[in-house]
């Protein structure tokens, strides 16, 4: 799948896929370095939380950027994956965590690792809060939320030096802050 797209599209789209931990460990390791060669943007969750041992081993293996935390529900899930930088995208739900004020204080940590925000949206989340954490995040934060009009997620990235998604709510900004369209 990924081989082909990228004969279509070449470089031109950004690839990310969910494993949602449904496979052994050691299948995930192989999977992430075979799909290291179509440069994904990122990987979601290779592993189950139980398993956060085999990051080590899949950073010492390969570059593919990896995004984990969908199911994490305590600082002490994420704080070693960040500050031993074995992930690049720390993705967890607002919600699930505790709401703003601990995002907040995980951004922040994520940040001073070099470890991009790409939160998980919940349909029952409110409205605000997702463009919220766009006060307090980098720039180069990606979202994930319900578009209403079709009930399919989208993946937006928010790229300072890209032009903005004209399907996107949110549009790309040059710095800290939230945008309306």
């Amino acid at each position: 799948m990924f081989e082909r797209i990228r004969e279509k599209f070449g470089e031109e789209i950004e690839l990310l896929h969910d494993i949602h931990e449904r496979v052994e460990p050691i299948q995930a390791i192989g999977l992430c370095k075979e799909l290291e060669r179509y440069h994904p943007f990122f990987i979601e969750d290779p592993f189950a939380p139980e398993a956060i041992g085999y990051f080590r081993t899949l950073r010492q293996q390969c570059s593919t950027p990896i995004a984990m935390g969908e199911l994490f529900n305590s600082p002490h899930e994420w704080t070693g994956l960040i500050t031993e930088r074995l992930i690049d995208f720390i993705r967890v739900h607002l919600s699930q965590i505790g709401g703003l004020t601990p995002a907040r204080k995980l951004a922040a940590l994520a940040e001073t690792f070099q470890v991009r925000t790409a939160w998980h949206g919940r349909a029952t989340f409110p409205r605000l809060a997702m463009p919220s954490t766009r006060i307090w995040t980098s720039p180069s934060t990606i979202s994930a939320f319900k578009n209403q009009s079709t009930s399919t997620t989208r993946h937006v990235k928010f790229f300072p030096e890209r032009r903005p998604s004209r399907t996107a709510t949110c549009t790309s900004m040059k710095r800290q802050g939230m945008a309306w369209t």
